[in-house]
């Protein structure tokens, strides 16, 4: 329903001033709009009056339960609503003053002069300045309190949704009132953190005399208490006045399931900010009472605003707001024409009633929507729309509910990763398209087909049979692994599991199929890589041994070249004996370094000093194999933020990949390794004269267990190992390869400096 107003008042938003801040004034105006929203169109009778008291504006449920229209309420005094012991019962309260009245029992007179019972609640609106520019009043029929009592209940659960991001400080205790959730304003107001908080009583944060004063109030079972002013205790015990709202939660059953405490520091907020957070609260408070997406947009259909049943709803977020979101995406293209329509409609001032759209989420799922909307109007020109929308899904389910639920199965044995399948005594008789992937068949070249056509041990078929009618004796599903023939010719490894169609005969079975041909191997090739691990732990070993003779070498013929009668030939040598020396001592330390375990460490490093000892380590291998290496690497290249021995490892892998390559392919080679800066990033290049990678399996050699090695000489893991390390230092590894000419494998890194990474 859309309120009743004085056409004339220019859609000023309640309680603004003139005499505010810019920016406050804007922030209050656009929650007042919304506030007026949220009365538009809630189910309960809202009358909003001026500084003197006079009615200007109403919602359609004061108009029925008053039973009068437009002509009866605009500027009807307040107090000709109510009889006059009534109304000088509400005077006496002070509500002026005070700023609130809650709950008050009382009666008004409808225009029959008919007495009604009802629930009054009063806000006072003020403005910066402390004067009452207006109020609103909430009556509600007493017999309907039983309805909004439950309806309360609901809508409790999104409280704390509504509160998050709010300039107060909330708290969010479990049913046995120990602390599970807060907000960084209330971390501010106690000087508390994490520690300090998590699963704290919430009885600690008052001093005694104060908590005894909250027990007093019986809030678990009235189920709140707003304004209450107590006192709290910070962190340095320091004492400070707060104005406590308290909100008990309940589960379906009534069961308290915990509360919320939200707090405001009373002692150091400025008048401007007691206007705006009146303002907020007033929104929220409305909010979290609307089970419903509340939506703004402008007239180019930007939506502007959501709250979080909104957001919720159709899995937006306040960013994806803030980039830009039109109406037309989150309703189906279909139905947008007649949206367009309807929103004309109420520009026009028609009423188009409730139209059902079918909206679209963010991932593209779509649900149905009942939707009511109002224009927005400022300074006299109508500048968007603003209603509620509600998904109204389980009702459309309701109706189609067997349609639906066939879908649903329909899609998902669609969709399944695993092959579904059918069987009738031994016939395939239905199947995803999974399973036809899997064996390599068209879907009507195996549909009838006996099983034994695609199990690769024909032996096994009976046997196959007469345990699976076992197992389903004793267990009532049946599970195995065997061997199944592709189309191909080729074997792969399944496992299954199967259960009987109830009452069918012969047996029907029905089940799904699992390839796991590559988790065998992943598992035969993690059985390698402990091999290959022992194999270095053994290097190491080997390398420790070495270092001690090597040591005694270095010393001795150190020794030697300072005596002064020996020969200067046999110096010459003992120099060579020396340099030797150190020289397998440094491939020694470098092998330890290489097969230690190291944390992922990253420092600033030099590239080029990874590369030379990378090769180092492979200079053996290339000497003995007649590869021939040549380096060009750029003098001053500058160093980057990065892990030296991941950069080593991914080194030596590229390496000796190609050293494999040329020595298999050739018996000899070339090889070449260049380092130089291209646009702000360093690039190394390992270029090598190898046999080549034909062209349709170069763009699969980074994938994970691919190797075009014979069985026992790669994991087929290295690439892919090295392109994982590269993608986690931002930069990018690519491969160039011709048959008969070579290959070349480019890595290129990002430059980043220590103050960049420190930065980050």
């Amino acid at each position: 329903m859309r309120a009743k107003h004085n056409p004339h008042d220019g859609d000023r938003a309640i309680g603004s001033n003139g005499g505010e801040p810019p920016r406050a004034r804007e922030r209050v105006e656009s929650l007042d709009d919304r506030y007026r929203t949220l009365f538009d169109n809630t189910s309960v009778a809202i009358t909003v009056a001026d500084e003197n008291e006079n009615i200007i504006s109403w919602n359609g449920f004061a108009e029925a339960l008053l039973g009068m229209d437009q002509d009866d309420l605009y500027m009807k005094p307040v107090k000709s609503l109510y009889t006059a012991a009534e109304w000088k019962k509400i005077r006496s309260m002070d509500i002026r003053r005070k700023g609130m009245q809650h709950h008050l029992k009382t009666k008004v007179v409808r225009k029959s002069q008919e007495i009604v019972d009802v629930d009054l609640s009063v806000n006072v609106l003020k403005g910066p300045d402390g004067r009452v520019t207006g109020s609103i009043a909430i009556l509600a029929d007493i017999g309907e309190r039983e309805y909004a009592r439950e309806r309360f209940q609901v809508i409790e659960a999104n409280y704390r949704t509504l509160f998050e991001n709010t300039f107060v400080a909330i708290t969010l205790a479990d049913e046995n009132e120990q602390i599970i959730s807060w907000n960084k304003h209330a971390e501010v107001l106690l000087g508390m953190d994490r520690d300090d908080l998590h699963m704290k009583p919430a009885k600690s944060l008052y001093p005694d005399v104060e908590w005894k004063k909250i027990r007093s109030m019986d809030i678990r079972r009235k189920g709140m208490q707003h304004h209450l002013e107590t006192r709290m205790a910070r962190k340095n015990q320091e004492v400070i006045d707060v104005d406590l709202s308290v909100s008990i939660l309940r589960g379906p059953e009534g069961k308290v399931a915990g509360s919320i405490g939200v707090m405001v520091d009373v002692t150091v907020q400025k008048r401007a900010d007691d206007a705006l957070r009146e303002s907020e609260e007033r929104f929220r408070e409305l909010a979290y009472l609307l089970p419903l997406n509340v939506f703004e947009y402008d007239m180019q259909g930007n939506i502007t605003y959501a709250n979080s049943i909104g957001f919720e709803m159709f899995g937006y977020t306040q960013s994806d707001i803030d980039q830009g979101v039109n109406v037309a995406q989150v309703i189906v293209p279909e139905d947008v024409p007649r949206m367009l329509e309807n929103v004309g409609r109420v520009f026009r001032g028609e009423d188009p009633g409730n139209p059902e759209y079918m909206a679209v989420r963010k991932d593209g799922t779509t649900f149905p929507i009942l939707t009511s909307g109002s224009a927005i109007v400022r300074d006299g020109q109508i500048v968007g729309l603003r209603g509620f929308s509600v998904d109204i899904t389980e009702r459309k389910q309701t109706e189609d509910a067997l349609a639906e639920s066939e879908k649903q199965y329909s899609t998902l044995v669609s969709n399944v990763a695993d092959a579904v399948f059918r069987f009738s005594n031994g016939v395939l008789t239905w199947g995803n398209d999974r399973i036809w992937e899997m064996l390599g068949y068209e879907k009507d070249e195996m549909i009838g087909i006996d099983v034994s056509s695609f199990l690769s041990e024909q032996g096994n078929v009976k046997q196959l049979y007469s345990e699976v009618r076992t197992g389903l004796k004793e267990r009532g599903r049946f599970h195995g692994t065997t061997r199944a023939k592709r189309k191909d010719g080729s074997t792969i490894e399944i496992e299954y599991s199967a259960s009987p169609v109830p009452g069918k005969e012969p047996l029907e079975l029905v089940g799904v199929a699992r390839d796991v041909t590559h988790l065998r191997q992943m598992e035969q090739q993690l059985l390698l890589s402990g091999r290959l691990a022992a194999v270095g732990q053994l290097s190491a070993g080997v390398a420790h041994e070495l270092n001690n003779p090597l040591a005694a070498i270095q010393g001795y013929a150190q020794f030697l070249t300072q005596s002064k009668d020996l020969d200067e030939s046999v110096r010459q040598d003992v120099e060579t004996i020396y340099k030797e020396a150190q020289r397998a001592s440094k491939i020694t330390d470098n092998l330890l370094q290489f097969s230690r375990k190291h944390e992922p460490e990253k420092k600033l490093i030099s590239i080029n000093e990874v590369v030379e000892d990378s090769l180092e380590l492979n200079a053996y291998c290339m000497r003995v194999n007649n590869i021939e290496v040549s380096t060009r690497l750029a003098p001053q290249l500058p160093k980057t933020m990065a892990d030296f021995h991941q950069m080593q490892q991914v080194f030596v892998n590229l390496i000796n990949n190609a050293e494999h390559a040329m020595a298999k392919a050739n018996g000899q080679g070339t090889f070449t390794v260049t380092s130089e800066l291209v646009q702000g990033a360093i690039r190394v290049t390992f270029t090598d004269d190898g046999p080549g990678i034909p062209k349709d399996t170069l763009h699969n050699i980074f994938d994970p267990f691919f190797t075009t090695k014979e069985v026992g000489e790669g994991t087929g893991l290295g690439l892919s190992i090295c392109f994982g390390i590269i993608e986690q230092h931002g930069g990018t590894i690519r491969a160039e390869s011709k048959v008969g000419e070579g290959t070349t494998l480019t890595v290129e890194l990002p430059v980043i400096a220590l103050d960049v990474a420190l930065a980050k």
